[in-house]
């Protein structure tokens, strides 16, 4: 247990901004030393926890927020276009219009 306390936040942290830093993304729980990988874990509670500790990855909250918004977005772009499309005249269910009125809506 002492040599798992003589490593501040810092120093692990730093371990695994290092490691992000050399492999150009975020590490991998296989991708750090197994010791470190333990401390780390113990340290912060979870693989996600130590990466977000460290800087490489947002909260939770933060990314679900995000998304939300995102979807909102998106959502009220489809309403956007829907609200601007011509909209065409359907037959009441069980009507079928006769050969005159489809001939003047092509005429259309």
């Amino acid at each position: 247990m002492a040599l798992y306390s003589s490593f501040s936040d810092e120093e692990l942290l730093a371990i695994l901004k290092a490691t992000a830093e050399q492999l150009g993304r975020n590490p991998n729980k296989k991708d750090v030393f197994c010791v470190y990988r333990v401390f780390l874990i113990r340290r912060f509670g979870n693989w996600p926890r130590a990466l977000v500790a460290a800087g490489l990855k947002r909260p939770r909250e933060q990314r679900r927020e995000e998304n939300r918004q995102k979807n909102e977005n998106s959502l009220r772009q489809q309403e956007i276009k829907r609200e601007k499309a011509p909209r065409r005249k359907r037959p009441a269910s069980g009507q079928t219009r006769s050969t005159e009125e489809t001939q003047n809506m092509m005429r259309l």
